[in-house]
């Protein structure tokens, strides 16, 4: 063994090493599972009497041996001595003090320092994220998908398979109306670690999936009177919860609504004639603080009543705004986007708030069904379910389904990365090979 302290270059060059062995073992070991099976021939051809019941035994004990030089634990003990010896690097460099002593703070001090000092990516699994899904059943509702993290980089930590979100409790069977329970079914994982490469989330723990809504139960928005049904002209804010910031006060419409939620005996919507902006603010939230750790959706629908509308339709999240036209015949969902911006940091700022507003001051607009909220975590991306059909909603029913298809065309890239989701320990910076950025290459 060499002697002395290695620098970055030779750490990365360790690395590197670990991760040829790891993939080299795991793709001998797949090759005997695979299309050929040479366990499955050896097996078909026994006969006799001694080969029959000491080879098929062999074979088990043979394959157990190639599964444990594969297994998650293993993989995490080649690479954490890695993770550690950079964060000595690190550590050289002034780049990081005390308080990353362990191997999951470690890494997420490298992620950091890919970004913040010499930019540096790992070579991308190049997974291709199915955003849309397909929609089977009476529902009319949606599930939208978050696959980016704070910094823009596609989540590689996760599974590459089918899921499917299965409605496993509506209204008629034990769930509220516009608050259904999904369960997400995925792909088993093989009987040990051969053969299964990225697939296997269906064994993972947090499965389920509820239908947001404007309501203040479990599944309902963190915002406050999400629906307009509080409504007081005499008092200080006519929405409760809901101060003006500008303009003209709206008005509650008893007539026009979007949809109910769980809870609801009567449905509002609020309804604007002139410019108008309101604001919640975060010690009137139904959570007083945000989690840092977590991406957030905000959405409300809107559209107009009668004849044209002019100005702009505007949804504020802190920092972060979108904003459309007024002028919506039909039900439309305002919606910040699914994208790095979602994350907390990216919106948080000074007195935060969330504001909507509307720019004009011809004709008249209705908003109803506002949802403010966490997304679910499941298999490392982020989920959000609820009821978003621009005509007339329709509840979801038991067994209704959305399955949404991830690929990867080439399971040889982004080995790096794939080792590190192998061992739990998420991923870090990366780039498609094609665009000749990667500076810690795959062996």
């Amino acid at each position: 063994m060499a002697s002395g302290l290695p620098n970055e270059a030779e750490v990365q060059a360790q690395w590197r090493a670990v991760v040829d062995i790891l993939d080299k073992t795991q793709v001998y070991a797949d090759s005997l599972c695979g299309a050929t099976n040479e366990f499955e021939t050896l097996i078909g051809s026994l006969k006799g009497d001694f080969t029959p019941g000491s080879l098929a035994a062999w074979a088990d004990t043979y394959r157990s041996g190639l599964s444990s030089l594969v297994d998650p634990s293993l993989v995490y003990q080649a690479i954490a001595p890695c993770i550690m010896e950079y964060g000595k690097v690190l550590k050289a460099g002034s780049y990081v003090g005390s308080g990353f002593e362990t191997v999951e703070l470690m890494i997420g001090a490298i992620y950091d320092r890919f970004l913040k000092s010499t930019v540096q990516f790992v070579e991308s699994r190049e997974i291709a994220h199915d955003l849309a899904g397909a929609r089977t059943g009476t529902g009319n509702g949606t599930i939208s998908r978050l696959v980016v993290d704070e910094n823009n980089f596609e989540i590689e930590n996760c599974h590459v398979e089918d899921k499917v979100f299965r409605c496993t409790r509506d209204q008629n069977s034990g769930a509220k109306e516009y608050a259904e329970e999904f369960t997400m079914l995925a792909e088993t994982r093989s009987k040990d670690h051969l053969e299964q490469h990225s697939s296997g989330s269906g064994d993972t723990q947090r499965r389920l999936l509820y239908n947001k809504n404007a309501g203040s139960s479990h599944s309902g928005s963190i915002a406050r009177n999400s629906s307009f049904e509080s409504y007081d002209v005499s008092a200080t804010n006519d929405f409760t919860y809901w101060e003006l910031v500008s303009g003209t006060v709206p008005t509650q419409d008893t007539s026009n609504y979007y949809t109910s939620h769980p809870g609801a005996s009567t449905n509002y919507s609020l309804t604007a004639s002139a410019a108008f902006r309101l604001k919640q603010s975060l010690v009137d939230l139904r959570r007083s603080k945000l989690d840092s750790r977590k991406p957030y959706f905000l959405r409300v629908m809107t559209k107009r009543i009668g004849g044209t509308a002019d100005g702009n339709v505007v949804l504020h999240l802190g920092s972060r705004s979108v904003s459309a036209s007024a002028d919506n015949a039909n039900w439309y969902e305002l919606m910040l986007p699914l994208d790095q911006n979602s994350w907390f940091k990216n919106f948080n700022q000074d007195d935060f708030n969330i504001e909507i507003e509307r720019t004009g001051s011809s004709g008249t607009v209705i908003f109803d069904d506002l949802i403010f909220c966490p997304l679910d975590q499941i298999d490392s991306t982020w989920w959000v379910c609820r009821m978003a059909e621009n005509t007339t909603v329709t509840s979801w029913l038991r067994d209704d389904e959305i399955k949404f298809e991830d690929s990867q065309s080439d399971l040889t890239k982004g080995k790096i990365n794939y080792y590190l989701f192998r061992a739990g320990l998420g991923y870090l910076p990366h780039a498609n090979v094609s665009g000749g950025a990667c500076t810690f290459t795959d062996p």
